[in-house]
């Protein structure tokens, strides 16, 4: 069976984490059972240039992909603080996405596992160091 995309929203201008905190989202909405749109990656060789094309053409592509190829949004901690983020649940709530917020029942326990396994990670390294 194959799994509905779902496209991760948040705030990326103004911060410098934002490539690692949507991989995880990535992973997060993956253990969901979604196949993850990450916008800081779906465009593969072509994102480079892809990111120095003006900020509206960029959040207009991305509304594109959320309304024809997309079955949901997944909203991240904070999207409210991003100009884009607010547009594109607006582009879902228009289009009857269905909208997954971070920090929902579901993802709990895999956050859960995920903190663990970086802990451990984190306490091999020390070992090493």
């Amino acid at each position: 069976m194959k799994r509905p995309r779902i496209y991760i929203s948040g705030p990326i201008t103004g911060t410098t984490d934002y490539l690692e905190r949507f991989g995880m989202a990535e992973y997060i909405v993956f253990c969901l059972g979604y196949t993850p749109v990450n916008p800081t990656t779906m465009f593969g060789w072509f994102q480079p240039l892809f990111s120095i094309m003006p900020y509206r053409f960029q959040v207009f592509i991305d509304c594109m992909i959320l309304a024809f190829f997309c079955k949901a949004i997944y909203l991240m901690k904070d999207y409210e603080t991003s100009r884009g983020a607010c547009l594109e649940k607006a582009v879902a709530d228009f289009c009857q996405k269905k909208i997954v917020l971070a920090d929902s029942p579901n993802e709990k326990p895999i956050t859960k596992t995920i903190s663990a396994i970086q802990e451990l990670g984190n306490a091999m390294k020390k070992l090493y160091e």
